[in-house]
């Protein structure tokens, strides 16, 4: 049951990211970590707009937004499909993969190195 909750709610998010550009839209909120300390950046910062454009079929723009979401991406999709569409335990290989501490430990180093990259070098548009 919480599983449809959560698709529901993913398709109608996805539903209003297409329509609506974040861009200049009041629909969508501000990142809260941006607005706190008062303009540094989140290392999610801009997925609204990434999701918008990838939605749109335009890559290049999305990469721009946000290219740590291309890099994260796949671990994210494979934690969902070895979560949730695996009732038969058949990648039980991979979600150890996925669960494993080293694995979380790399993910999280990566993730500081970007966070620290686009504060202290803000090459990407995230504004």
């Amino acid at each position: 049951m919480f599983r449809y909750f959560i698709i529901s709610a993913v398709l109608a998010i996805l539903t209003l990211l297409y329509f609506f550009n974040p861009e200049g839209s009041v629909f969508h909120l501000k990142c809260p970590f941006f607005v706190l300390t008062g303009g540094y950046y989140c290392p999610s910062c801009g997925i609204q707009r990434v999701i918008h454009n990838l939605l749109h079929f335009n890559f290049a723009e999305a990469f721009w937004y946000n290219p740590f979401v291309f890099i994260i991406s796949p671990y994210f999709i494979l934690l969902i499909i070895t979560t949730w569409f695996d009732p038969k335990k058949k990648m039980s290989k991979l979600k150890n993969f996925c669960y494993n501490y080293k694995t979380i430990i790399v993910f999280l180093v990566v993730m500081a190195i970007w966070w620290i990259i686009r504060n202290v070098f803000p090459v990407f548009y995230i504004s």
